[in-house]
């Protein structure tokens, strides 16, 4: 059946993973350098119980990695290269096991799920030298908002989690003050489920459900910093624009095809990049500046804009007028 190698992940130029040399040790922690055979670092459980070390990652030189000592439960650990490894927190008190996975580092601190016996699975973090904590209580109770998929993008740490009210959805965390809701993706307490994601191009990239149009590819762009479905969706919510009023006018799908503000542009007066006018390029939608609503009653309308056919234009004015649609 194999030794099973798995969790492969280079530390201090050695080659580390789990693996069942099938001589009693059972699933343990091994090295490879290169120049001779892989041997076992350490028998984390002794015996032939398995202490399965998994999710091997690299923070503040060690190698950390959630395993089973047969007392614990599968707790926090971490290995230097050369002493033994040794377990960083008990988390879950007693035999139980908090069961930390997806570990990822951030601004030099490494985060996690795990269980306290309290909170359910919860976003933690660890930052090499005090106890573990956790970052906050996303769905307050014993259930556990089960974050995953976490990852890095522009500065800030997403992942998937799930609360009472929206479901399991995209949240965000700037590394202060407590993590927030990016997007209910798909409104209501469903959840959009998002899954595999992935930064490519400067965006980041994954799958979600939203309910109307199914589960899609998805990203959060590099400009706008907004969801948005690649397939099926041009929407993008939020631009590096000069203080105003911004609206949005969305279609059937209720994907965001337009976008007025009160100023005369939505970059600053003094840019060159055009940075805003670019994203809503790619996104293939349309920008109506200066344009005021303050006297218009709440409502849905349909909005007309007609421009003039200029020449050689790349923009002209408007004739912009608001159809009130009827109730129901």
């Amino acid at each position: 059946q194999g030794s099973t190698p798995s969790f492969l992940t280079v530390f201090n130029n050695v080659l580390y993973f789990h693996a069942d040399n099938g001589g009693g040790n059972g699933i343990e922690l091994w090295k490879y350098t290169t120049t001779a055979a892989p041997t076992m670092a350490a028998d984390i459980q002794a015996g032939a119980g398995s202490s399965v070390p998994v999710g091997l990652t690299v923070f503040n030189a060690n190698l950390y990695f959630a395993a089973d000592d047969g007392a614990n439960g599968i707790e926090l650990w971490k290995y230097d290269g050369t002493t033994a490894p040794s377990m960083v927190a008990d988390i879950y008190p007693g035999t139980g096991g908090s069961f930390p996975i997806f570990f990822t580092v951030f601004k030099n601190k490494l985060y996690f799920q795990a269980d306290n016996a309290v909170n359910g699975q919860e976003l933690w973090v660890y930052d090499g030298a005090s106890a573990p904590s956790m970052v906050y209580d996303i769905y307050q109770n014993a259930t556990g908002s089960y974050p995953e998929f976490l990852i890095v993008y522009l500065d800030t740490l997403y992942f998937r989690a799930g609360d009472l009210a929206n479901g399991a959805e995209i949240w965000k965390y700037s590394g202060t003050g407590n993590p927030a809701l990016l997007k209910d993706l798909y409104v209501g307490s469903t959840g959009s489920f998002m899954v595999s994601p992935v930064v490519f191009n400067n965006n980041m990239y994954f799958g979600a459900d939203d309910s109307p149009k199914g589960w899609e590819l998805w990203y959060i762009d590099n400009y706008c910093n907004a969801t948005s479905s690649s397939f099926n969706a041009t929407a993008c919510a939020s631009y590096t624009s000069p203080s105003g009023k911004v609206w949005t006018a969305s279609n059937t799908y209720m994907d965001t095809i337009l976008v007025g503000i009160d100023t005369p542009s939505i970059d600053p007066e003094n840019s060159k990049a055009l940075e805003s006018h670019q994203a809503v390029y790619r996104h293939d939608m349309a920008v109506l500046e200066g344009l005021t609503l303050e006297g218009v009653p709440d409502g849905v309308y349909n909005l007309v804009a007609l421009p003039l056919r200029l020449k050689g234009a790349d923009a002209s004015p408007v004739r912009a007028i608001l159809l009130k649609q009827a109730a129901g």
